[in-house]
């Protein structure tokens, strides 16, 4: 998808960058998909079009790793324009 003119966002996406905006940390991926009825391959259109990204959390508890990594999805500046359009 880069370097190619992106079409106008689907309602999905667009629901989806609209929550990632509304939250300064972003949201994870499971809640995305989970509460607000979004699928992985639009998570995934947003993050291959450079409208969100994706970063990785290491779930500590009391001062220690507990193994479990959660991913979280955060809306950028590109997306932000994308859904005042």
């Amino acid at each position: 998808m880069a370097g190619r003119p992106r079409k106008s966002l689907t309602d999905d996406e667009r629901r989806a960058l609209q929550v990632l905006a509304i939250n300064p940390c972003g949201a994870s991926e499971d809640a995305l998909v989970l509460a607000y009825g979004c699928d992985h391959d639009t998570l995934t259109s947003l993050v291959d079009a450079k409208l969100a990204k994706r970063y990785h959390v290491t779930v500590t508890a009391r001062g220690r790793t507990t193994g479990v990594t959660v991913t979280y999805m955060k809306v950028m500046a590109a997306g932000r324009k994308a859904i005042e359009e």
